[in-house]
This record gives structure tokens, sequence and C-alpha cells, in this order.
């Protein structure tokens, strides 16, 4: 992914995953959590349409479980993130 594109993408998917309890109901993503996620993947679909499937996988049951799959097969970068 393209630099300020990538580090958007993994900012909003950490922000879903420490801001667990905002996003969250019994380990299922809330309204507003999807509104998040829903950022992420667009930028995500534009630099790797071959996620396609995954995405939709995670869109059908949007558990913790799942989003936490989908971010390592992306492989956000944690150190990368904390130096933004």
């Amino acid at each position: 992914m393209c630099g300020s594109l990538q580090r958007e993408a993994y900012r909003l998917l950490r922000k879903l995953i420490v801001e667990y309890e905002e996003y969250f109901s019994h380990d299922v993503l809330n309204s507003e959590g999807r509104k998040v996620f829903e950022k992420a993947v667009k930028i995500i679909l534009r630099e790797h349409p071959e996620l396609k499937q995954l995405v939709s996988r995670v869109r059908r049951k949007p558990t913790l479980e799942n989003i936490l799959k989908m971010v390592r097969v992306v492989g956000v970068d944690w150190e990368l993130e904390n130096q933004v």
C-alpha cells in the first residue's frame, strides 16, 4: 500500500482493536465500529482487491476474531503505526 493510505488503514484497524469497548458489543462490531471498518476496507480493497473474499466474510460475521484474522492477513505493522 502507499505510505499515507497504508498508515490510515492501519490506524483505523488499530483504533477498532485498541478502543474495543467503544466499537464492539458482545464481541461483534456495533454500528460505529462498522463505520470505521468500512473506511479501512475502502482503502485496503483499493490497493488489494484480492482480499475482497476475506472482507466479505468479515462483513457477514464482524466478530473480534474475524477482525483480528483480517489484521493478520493485511499485515498491520504495529511498530510503523506507533511511529506515525
